[in-house]
């Protein structure tokens, strides 16, 4: 063999192991790192959803001008910790917190893998509304009213005068003897129907052009340049598995002659990309945590932080899974290089003669 062949295979060798390492990356990362589904299931996993109302329950009690306003009003200042937190259990269940997650994580999917040109992320507030009008507004009202006072004789007949008017708003905040308390959470729950029935059954939290409307010019430009890098490396990505294959079928015509020098040529860079891959992979698994961290800190700075360490558990959750994949397609490749160099070693018959100059 020459040595200008010998270099020129040389080459494409190092070009085969440098192209390889994205593309035995790529499959992972597109149906892991890039799927929306991943991320439902580590927010399943790191239960999430459950935790939920316990945080809106502290994120409300720690708020000093909304517990105020909660304390100082006369419908809910009988409620403390126990009672809000169910309260807000019977409003926001899992399984209706699963589907707006679920939601929200299509959306911002849809988005991130070019499948959507604007990033909208809606809320879909009509299961909220079926679950008001439903047990659950009936339990949220019976809640209530059993933190108010009893009702008075007074009370009862201002009441009874308030009902056959029609006007409930003016009715003293007491409690009513138990054989009216049906009736009473019957015109409870009607009132909070007529209440939830002017509110829309969904509504536009974020688009990406309102976002960038309320960033200030250097905010955007940063956002706009990460964009553009996040696309490109996508690109890369993709592309990568042709460069390979044409990298692939270069080789194996400047060895079209030598069936063993193709298998060796081709066997090294296959092993070393997958070695490489291996400790690349190995390193995400172990810095899974630093990488979540960093990750929801940028992306979600101003969140609780028993909200941020549970996002973070969720990075962390896929983080784990795509190096996992990772370090299987790396073993993989390192087995497939293996077995080209034994076969390399072993093959004394070559294809169209000996290999040539």
């Amino acid at each position: 063999m020459s040595f200008f062949k010998k270099l020129f295979l040389t080459c494409l060798s190092i070009l085969f192991a440098i192209f390889s390492i994205p593309a035995l990356f790529l499959l992972p990362a597109e149906n892991i790192l890039f799927r929306a589904s991943a991320y439902q299931k580590a927010l399943i996993a790191q239960k999430f959803y459950e935790k939920v109302p316990a945080w809106a329950t502290q994120l409300i009690l720690e708020q000093s001008g909304l517990a105020g306003q909660i304390q100082g009003n006369p419908v809910f200042f009988g409620l403390n910790h126990e009672n809000l937190e169910e309260i807000f259990r019977q409003l926001f269940p899992p399984e209706i917190l699963e589907v707006q997650g679920d939601l929200i994580i299509q959306q911002v999917g849809s988005y991130l893998n070019f499948q959507s040109d604007e990033l909208i992320i809606l809320l879909d507030l009509r299961l909220f509304k079926e679950r008001f009008n439903g047990p659950g507004g009936e339990m949220i009202v019976r809640e209530i009213l059993r933190t108010w006072p009893e009702c008075s004789a007074e009370q009862l007949v201002a009441i009874a005068g308030s009902a056959l008017t029609g006007n409930l708003a003016n009715a003293p905040i007491c409690r009513p003897p138990d054989e009216f308390m049906p009736l009473f959470e019957n015109l409870a729950s009607q009132m909070l129907g007529q209440f939830l029935s002017g509110f829309p059954d969904q509504v536009y939290i974020l688009s990406s052009d309102q976002a960038s409307q309320l960033m200030s010019s250097e905010v955007a430009s940063r956002w706009q340049g990460i964009w553009t890098l996040y696309r490109t490396t996508r690109f890369f990505l993709r592309v990568t598995p042709l460069a390979v294959l044409f990298i692939l079928i270069l080789i194996l015509l400047f060895n079209v002659r030598s069936l063993k020098d193709s298998l060796s040529w081709l066997g090294w860079p296959i092993l070393a990309s997958g070695v490489l891959v291996v400790v690349f992979a190995g390193g995400i698994l172990f810095s899974g945590n630093l990488a979540g961290r960093y990750l929801a800190g940028q992306l979600f700075s101003g969140a609780p932080e028993q909200v941020l360490n549970a996002l973070v558990g969720a990075f962390v959750f896929v983080f784990a899974r795509f190096s996992i994949w990772s370090i299987l397609a790396g073993v993989s490749a390192m087995l497939v290089g293996g077995i080209l160099l034994i076969l390399s070693r072993r093959v004394s018959w070559e294809g169209l003669g000996s290999s040539s100059d």
